[in-house]
């Protein structure tokens, strides 16, 4: 897991998460069966903003790479619309691009879909 993440002079954030997961792809060859991406709506505790584009790209970026899964780091401050985003912006949006056929993949589960499957009792939580 990858916190607080150093941001090379030049390079944008998501451009950074990039650079980061393809490093660990190829250098270290961690199997994308192996790795979930964690975003965080809105601003971070150092200030660095993963606006809703960011997010967006960067699901497509790990479905095309076969990322195990993707998740909202932290689903209470998606309520509340940062950025101005409609509330649940980010989440909803995440979503649509993993259930779109067209991409060579879906991700397994999203947060989205395992909490409708512990409210449905499909899953037990643990």
């Amino acid at each position: 897991m990858e916190y607080d993440l150093w941001i090379q002079s030049g390079t944008t954030y998501e451009e950074q998460i990039q650079w980061d997961i393809n490093y660990y792809l190829n250098t270290w060859k961690v199997s994308p069966s192996k790795m979930i991406l964690g975003l965080m709506p809105g601003n971070d505790d150092m200030s660095r903003d993963l606006t809703l584009q960011n997010a967006l790209n960067l699901t497509s970026f790990a479905k095309e790479n076969n990322l195990l899964g993707l998740m909202i780091w932290d689903a209470n401050i998606d309520s509340t619309g940062p950025d101005g985003n409609a509330p649940y912006a980010y989440s909803l949006g995440i979503q649509s691009i993993l259930n779109n056929n067209s991409e060579k993949r879906k991700i397994p589960y999203s947060n989205i879909e395992i909490h409708n499957m512990v409210q449905n009792k499909r899953v037990r939580k643990i």
